[in-house]
């Protein structure tokens, strides 16, 4: 007969096995997070490549009813601080209507939702912001073609600063703004300036003898030329004594950019902070400048007894004046055999030129479909120039976009954006020796002022009718999850697509 042996355990046992049962339910409960979070990730990646085509295909069809709707987006510097945050952030808040298949318009130019929801349940949000910029150098503007967002290149400053001398380094508009002031009694500022091959000369920007306070407005200068400098002064009176921050004490004025430490003297008993007085232009932790990278703020202190840089703020803005350039690429120039209205020279690195009188022994179709190509290892020719100009001199707009670029009495010269040459085509506008069409497929480097190439000058036609006109770049970006509210914490994809005016390029 076999005995029942009862063993008990001990209380230190059972302690022991439960805290192996916490461990192993803890781990379990740990892993959770992670898998959830990569099966998340998964469906926002699987989500985003997805809506990537589908915006793609929203714009296409937008270009096709409204070409003009994509010249009327935003530039990158309108959407994106400094800090590559899109501003405002989006939320479910904002969303409009239905524009296409899951997106959304917002109340925000160039910025859209992205939703998807199986029944009552959202599987998917995310923000899909759009802009087109003209790239520095007329490089392609595509930043990435899909794959992980990339920050643009930094876009080059518009000014130097050496000791606080302001030098622009490109044509600008200057615009003065007073912020505040904490000097007790009148405060005024003036501004030195030397533009290249010229005699120095001051401007008061808030009047000669007219105090500078917070309301105080705005003033601009239009177009100073590429290398002027700016010396600014704040100067007071206090008891009947002249103060000035110009000396040869040079810490009486700092002369702050993007990203700047703020001083952090403290005020005169009383007063507000220099701090305070630029809170609008602070980052988040208060502690540096964030202004656009064509901007200053000047902090002077005129006494340089109790230094707290607060006596007088300014705002500077130095905006470079914009110059002619186009977008993307070009899409179709009227040409005419007999040097009507527009010449043109088609060359190769080789030196051969391609002119209209080589064009009239070429078969061409009479539409763009049927177009000859003249491209990369094409048997008939390989261009990497284009070249032309106008009748006489006379004037001539191009039309790009939403911009018109005038070329009075200029050769305009495109180059290959590579080693490669440009991709051409070429067809006839109507079955008689009329004007045929020529097309830049999106191949373009670089868009110069040819003025110094020779190029045969055509005769006058006043019946053509030839223009360019250009396809318009649009950059965009997916990040998700919308309800993670810090951009900078967010999944992103950006894509890059052109647009052409179909209507156009056909005529």
């Amino acid at each position: 007969m076999k005995t029942l042996n009862i063993k008990l355990f001990t209380l230190v046992e059972v302690a022991i096995a439960v805290g192996i049962l916490a461990i192993g339910a803890t781990a379990v409960v740990t892993l959770m997070p992670t898998g959830i979070k990569e099966k998340k990730d998964a469906i926002g990646e699987n989500y985003a490549g997805i809506f990537t085509g589908d915006a793609k295909a929203y714009f296409a069809n937008l270009s096709e009813k409204d070409f003009s709707a994509l010249a009327d987006l935003p530039e990158y510097s309108d959407l994106f601080s400094q800090n590559n945050s899109a501003q405002p952030v989006i939320t479910e808040a904002v969303k409009q209507d239905k524009v296409s298949t899951d997106i959304y318009d917002t109340n925000v130019p160039g910025v859209y939702i992205i939703s998807k929801s199986t029944s009552s349940t959202e599987d998917y949000s995310a923000q899909l912001v759009v802009w087109q910029s003209i790239p520095p150098g007329m490089n392609s503007n595509i930043l990435k073609k899909p794959g992980t967002a990339q920050a643009p290149p930094e876009e080059p400053s518009a000014f130097n600063i050496t000791s606080g001398t302001v030098t622009n380094t490109s044509n600008a508009n200057v615009k003065f703004k007073a912020i505040g002031s904490e000097w007790p009694d009148n405060v005024y500022f003036r501004v030195k300036i030397k533009e290249p091959g010229k005699n120095e000369y001051t401007i008061y920007p808030f009047g000669q003898n007219v105090p500078v306070e917070s309301t105080s407005g705005e003033f601009d200068l239009s177009n100073l030329p590429a290398g002027t400098t700016f010396v600014s002064e704040a100067y007071g009176t206090l008891g009947g004594t002249s103060y000035s921050s110009l000396s040869t004490n040079t810490s009486k004025v700092h002369t702050l950019k993007n990203g700047s430490p703020l001083p952090t003297d403290a005020p005169y008993y009383g007063q507000k902070s220099n701090a305070t007085l630029v809170q609008p232009y602070l980052d988040d932790d208060g502690e540096n400048i964030a202004i656009a990278n064509d901007q200053i703020i000047y902090l002077f202190d005129v006494d340089g007894i109790v230094k707290d840089y607060q006596d007088l703020v300014i705002l500077t803005n130095i905006d470079p004046v914009p110059t002619d350039s186009i977008k993307t690429s070009v899409t179709g120039i009227g040409i005419s055999p007999t040097n009507n209205d527009y010449a043109f020279e088609l060359s190769s690195d080789t030196g051969v030129i391609l002119d209209r009188n080589m064009m009239k022994n070429i078969s061409k179709g009479n539409n763009p479909d049927e177009a000859q190509y003249i491209a990369p290892n094409s048997k008939t020719f390989s261009a990497n120039t284009l070249k032309m100009k106008t009748k006489n001199g006379d004037n001539a707009t191009l039309n790009v976009g939403n911009q018109d670029i005038i070329i009075d009495g200029k050769n305009i010269k495109i180059n290959s954006k590579t080693a490669n040459a440009l991709s051409v085509k070429i067809w006839k506008n109507n079955s008689g020796m009329g004007q045929w069409q020529i097309q830049i497929l999106p191949s373009i480097g670089s868009i110069d002022d040819g003025t110094t190439d020779p190029i045969v000058t055509p005769t006058p036609n006043p019946d053509s009718s030839s223009n360019i006109s250009t396809g318009i770049g649009v950059n965009a970006e997916l990040s998700w999850p919308l309800s993670q509210m810090d951009y900078s914490k967010r999944q992103k994809l950006r894509f890059y697509n052109e647009y052409y005016n179909m209507s156009e390029i056909s005529k």
